[in-house]
C-alpha cells in the first residue's frame, strides 16, 4: 500500500504543477497577443504618416512642374 499512496501523491503533485504551468502559458499566450496587437497599430501608425509625407511630397512636386510642359497635351 505504501506505494500505491506514494505514487498517487506523485501523481497529484504532477497534475498540480501542470494545471499552474497551463495557467501561466495561457497569461504569458494573452500578453504575447497584446504585445503584436500593439506592434500592428505602431505599424500601422508608421505606414500612415509614411503616406501621407509621400502624399505632400507628391502634391509639392505637381504643384512645381511648370505651366509649358503640364500643358503639353492642350
Amino acid at each position: 500500500m505504501p506505494l500505491t499512496q506514494q505514487t498517487a501523491r506523485t501523481v497529484a503533485r504532477a497534475r498540480s504543477t501542470m494545471h499552474r504551468l497551463w495557467l501561466r502559458l495561457k497569461e504569458d499566450a494573452g500578453a504575447v497577443a497584446i504585445e503584436y496587437v500593439i506592434v500592428a497599430i505602431a505599424l500601422l501608425a508608421i505606414a500612415g504618416a509614411i503616406a501621407a509625407a509621400l502624399t505632400t511630397l507628391g502634391d509639392d512636386a505637381v504643384e512645381q512642374i511648370p505651366d509649358s510642359v503640364s500643358n503639353v497635351g492642350n
